[in-house]
């Protein structure tokens, strides 16, 4: 099947659950997202192949591949598909309040949702791949190694700008009983409950870089409310206060803090940004023998000029991170790591996602 078509199917499905209650219906997109967790990029790509069959033989265009067929360089992932996967999981939490389907939203927002878009914000991927050889164009004109300004294609920049410019409705939720905050950035908040009440907040932070948030509330009902907090399933060790008083947390949860609020209160989230190198799932043929390096929910990779080869990581690699033109990067030992999303905005070169796993250094 066609990987737009599809999560945007899921998507309409779950708005009909959501107007129905039809179980049938939400059992059927809890199958298709276990399925579909195993066809997708650590980076939150969908849609692997560009063409090929599927398993039952049938000829696939522009599609998700067999469970953890996942190759890098021919990694398709078109930008129309990859945010159609984050809009289908804003769906299934909205329905079902579990946080694993935020944090593949904010997989996707902070690497193959944006990365499409070059940093002067004039062009765009339109296929975006784990890996670049230098071949522009194979194994079809989609794979291009700088972005594009014109192209005949236009779905891909309108689908980049809108998903930027609405993601002030992908931040928070109102429930019946308060507000859940399931993205983090400075912003400001001010809404109402469905009982009627105003409830206000300030949002300040530099994360994804920094993992130190803020929330102060401005506005707030005598009666009580409850503010929920995503901790991420990678953010082992977030710490939490209100007021000064430490409460306990979970990470891949909602943290609940219901209570009577006074405006002035402050909230303070400590999620550690600890630098992980991933493993790849032992099907993942492309990617034996290889990692992955994540900080916080960013993906990072290695750029280097045309024809350098890729450099090796020892398992116990030391990484610091370091503030340089609006973004972390990583400092290793004469290498330097960016953000995924941030690769190819200086003419063409060779990248990876998945970097060789070499001996561990003494």
């Amino acid at each position: 099947g066609h990987a737009v078509t599809g999560t945007y199917l899921w998507c309409g499905a779950a708005d009909l659950y959501m107007e129905t209650g039809e179980k049938a219906l939400l059992k059927a997109l809890e199958r298709i997202w276990e399925s579909a967790r195993r066809r997708t990029y650590i980076t939150g790509g969908a849609g692997a192949l560009h063409e090929g069959l599927s398993p039952r033989g049938d000829i696939v265009h522009e599609a998700f591949g067999d469970d953890y067929q996942l190759p890098n360089r021919t990694a398709y992932n078109e930008t129309c598909a990859n945010i159609g996967y984050a809009m289908w999981n804003w769906r299934m939490l909205q329905i079902t309040g579990d946080a694993k389907y935020a944090d593949v939203m904010e997989t996707v927002l902070y690497n193959s949702g944006l990365s499409p878009l070059s940093a002067d914000g004039h062009h765009f991927f339109y296929a975006n791949p784990l890996a670049w050889d230098g071949r522009d164009g194979w194994p079809t004109k989609h794979y291009t190694g700088t972005r594009w300004f014109v192209h005949s294609c236009y779905c891909c920049p309108p689908q980049v700008a809108r998903t930027i410019a609405g993601l002030g409705r992908w931040a928070y939720s109102v429930s019946a009983d308060g507000v859940w905050v399931h993205l983090y950035a400075g912003n400001k908040l001010r809404t109402k409950l469905p009982n009627g009440p105003t409830v206000a907040l300030v949002q300040k932070t530099d994360y994804p870089w920094d993992g130190k948030v803020k929330i102060f509330i401005t506005e707030t009902p005598q009666e009580p409310w409850a503010l929920r907090l995503r901790i991420p399933a990678w953010a082992k060790g977030t710490k939490l206060e209100v007021n000064g008083t430490s409460v306990a947390v979970k990470p891949g949860t909602y943290a609940t803090l219901q209570r009577k609020w006074l405006a002035g209160d402050v909230v303070e989230l400590d999620i550690p940004l600890a630098v992980r190198l991933v493993k790849p799932h032992p099907k993942m043929e492309d990617c034996r023998g290889r990692v992955a390096v994540v900080r916080g929910p960013v993906v990072y990779c290695y750029e280097r000029p045309q024809g350098q080869p890729c450099v090796s990581l020892s398992p116990n690699v030391r990484l610091t991170p370091q503030y340089e033109n609006g973004m972390v990067v990583l400092s290793g030992d004469n290498f330097t790591l960016i953000p995924y999303f941030a690769w190819a905005n200086h003419g063409p070169s060779f990248m990876d996602v998945w970097l060789p796993l070499g001996r561990e250094r003494r």
